[in-house]
């Protein structure tokens, strides 16, 4: 009896704990403008460091993809952090090396082109492009439910 009950609580904090990790586990990247991937890898530099978990867009073209990183690559998940696409697939950057590691289901800003990211980058260029994209990345999440 001992024991059932042993397995019983061991299933259900099991089950517990997963329940709980399965409704935020990931990023959101809002984009200000329609898009299309044709994968769900996630690149870094020819490496697959995620998946895209899914994706949607609102009744104004903006879109949203949640995102889900590898643990081995938990580390680039940083207010830094930022991801675009190019020819279907969706690649991370980020706007300086360091920076503080971001909670699970935080929001990012993400772009349609690397041509589109690098040109915010420039825009940019003598403020904070983290803060700047944080606040549009805000401002963006405010369009879907």
């Amino acid at each position: 009896m001992k024991r059932t009950a042993g397995i019983f609580f061991l299933a259900i904090s099991i089950l517990l704990t997963a329940c709980s990790n399965g409704g935020t586990d990931g990023y959101f990247v809002f984009l200000d403008d329609r898009f299309y991937l044709s994968e769900e890898d996630i690149y870094d530099k020819g490496t697959v460091i995620g998946q895209v978990l899914s994706s949607d867009i609102s009744g104004d073209n903006k879109g949203r993809i949640k995102v889900k990183i590898e643990n081995s690559h938990q580390y680039l998940m940083t207010d830094q952090a930022t991801f675009y696409i190019d020819a279907g697939r969706l690649y991370y950057d980020s706007f300086k090396k360091f920076g503080t590691p971001l909670e699970n289901g935080s929001r990012l800003l993400g772009f349609t082109s690397e041509g589109a990211l690098r040109w915010f980058k420039t825009r940019t260029l003598f403020s904070d492009p983290a803060t700047v994209a944080a606040r549009q990345a805000e401002v963006l999440s405010g369009r879907f439910p």
